[in-house]
């Protein structure tokens, strides 16, 4: 019965993915089918994670474990979508990628902190790059120098 459950909430799961990445195909531009490899692949990928998680929580925590996996998922879904509607296919390889690697985290981290490790690394799989943001103000860089020439010559200073 919970087997029989726990399969029908991943293929809910899974088609919920793919409805959201159907969603974002029809308004963004069309992908090349090594990107919609790449999709596939995604969706293979973390279907095997939640397994994995899945199985390595006590029976009677199972389903307890599925319901905060699927939520976990929601970061790796927003981002596929935007990856999707920008039409990027590198940020596509890049989003897989970087669900490859949480994986193989997952996969090795011990049975106890499966769920907390997917957490923690698909939060940080749907995180902004920091070289994507802006850099430092520069106005304010130029400034800089003019506040430290103080600091500086009254650290020369006799004591």
């Amino acid at each position: 019965m919970a087997k029989t459950t726990i399969l029908l909430l991943l293929l809910l799961l899974l088609s919920s993915i793919l409805v959201v990445a159907d969603q974002a195909a029809t308004t963004a531009t069309q992908l090349s089918p090594a990107a919609e490899k790449s999709i596939g692949d995604l969706n293979l990928e973390v279907e095997k994670v939640i397994d994995v998680v899945v199985s390595a929580a006590p029976p009677a925590k199972q389903m307890e474990t599925m319901h905060a996996a699927l939520k976990h998922l929601q970061p790796i879904k927003s981002a596929l979508a935007k990856a999707k509607e920008s039409g990027d296919e590198k940020k596509i390889a890049k989003l897989v990628f970087r669900v490859e690697i949480a994986a193989a985290i997952i996969n090795a981290a011990p049975a106890d902190k499966k769920l907390m490790m997917m957490e923690d690394s698909f939060n940080s799989v749907a995180a902004p790059s920091p070289l994507d943001c802006p850099t430092v103000d520069k106005a304010l860089s130029r400034r800089t120098p003019r506040f430290r020439r103080p600091l500086m010559e009254s650290s020369r200073l006799p004591q």
